[in-house]
């Protein structure tokens, strides 16, 4: 019989069908494959971190995705006309020295309070 993939009977002798080759044709037959990928069965350390890593890093980026989202409608919410952001625009653009200074100050007494 031959087997899968080329392998050869390891049993010493011919005509066991028990042998490694089978066993191991058995294993990595192309049927076998085709459902999932060859994971090993005990990870290493170093793949586990890769992996917990990997599955952080994905947490946070979707946790940040939502968190910019949510501030993006916000703003957008608060420059509609008569809005906070709206109102602060337009005296900005009327008066842009007079509005430095009064960040400037806003700033100095917040760091005062502190």
């Amino acid at each position: 019989m031959r087997q899968p993939f080329g392998l050869v009977s390891l049993s010493g002798g011919k005509g066991n069908n028990r042998g490694i080759g089978r066993l191991i044709g058995q294993l990595i037959s192309p049927d076998h494959a085709k459902d999932r990928p060859w994971t090993p069965r005990h990870p290493s350390p170093a793949r586990r971190n890769a992996t917990d890593v990997s599955q952080t890093v994905t947490d946070v980026t979707a946790a940040l995705k939502t968190a910019v989202g949510q501030l993006s409608e916000a703003i957008a919410t608060a420059r509609e006309p008569g809005k906070p952001l709206a109102t602060i625009a337009a005296i900005t653009r009327e008066a842009p020295l007079a509005s430095l200074f009064v960040a400037f100050l806003f700033g100095v007494a917040l760091t005062r309070r502190r």
